[in-house]
């Protein structure tokens, strides 16, 4: 899967890829130039697409940016004692919202500029993927809904500003969104997190996420 400017997905069946396969794949981007900044996969498929896609170059190199946790969710358990209620976002919150994606690809080593934050957040907005939770009235977290297939959908840009942090508003705010998307129609769903981030392990893993297996994520340049 391509999702540039942003990582390229490896997906395999049977989390497993054999050197062959990715040195295939590494051969064909290169065939037809196509720039890989980055890539995300499970740790043998990373691996092995990595070393092949910097022998395409002589000049280019790797450098590991996260360790990652896929996690699935098919019921959710829900925060309890937590004020608020969980709205889509709207052009009336693009006042705080590209500082609040900025302020998340910081902490994750994304690293993108505020205004493509702010294009980021209209896209979110006109699709209507986007997530806030209010609180007494003010908006404190945000979380969005990508990736979605025949069968399940994934939970990303999950962000509370720091001054925010530890009242509980993002445990709610994907306890809720991750309770929508089933009430959709999705079978289950899905969400990374960061292994360097004990904190939002254990809250995904409360809420009803279980551990699937460990992603890796490779910049190149």
């Amino acid at each position: 899967m391509l999702i540039p400017p942003y990582s390229m997905l490896m997906l395999e069946k049977n989390e497993e890829i054999s050197d062959e396969a990715a040195k295939l794949i590494a051969d064909y981007l290169n065939s037809i130039q196509y720039a890989v900044p980055k890539v995300m996969a499970s740790k043998s498929a990373g691996l092995a697409f990595a070393h092949h896609w910097t022998g395409t170059s002589p000049v280019l190199r790797k450098r590991v940016t996260m360790d990652l946790r896929l996690y699935t969710l098919k019921n959710v358990s829900h925060p309890t004692g937590l004020e608020g209620t969980m709205r889509k976002a709207t052009e009336q919150d693009l006042p705080f919202l590209p500082d609040w994606i900025v302020g998340m690809t910081d902490e994750t080593n994304q690293l993108i500029s505020r205004k493509e934050a702010e294009n980021y957040a209209l896209e979110r907005i006109g699709t209507g993927s986007l997530y806030i939770w209010e609180s007494k009235g003010k908006p404190v977290s945000m979380a969005a809904k990508t990736r979605p297939n025949i069968k399940g959908a994934s939970v990303n840009l999950v962000y509370t500003p720091k001054n925010l942090r530890g009242k509980g508003y993002a445990s709610a705010l994907v306890a809720a969104l991750s309770q929508h998307l089933l009430d959709s129609g999705f079978e289950f769903c899905t969400l990374f997190t960061d292994l360097a981030n004990p904190t939002s392990n254990k809250i995904y893993q409360n809420i009803g996420y279980a551990p699937v297996c460990d992603y890796i994520e490779y910049k190149f340049g």
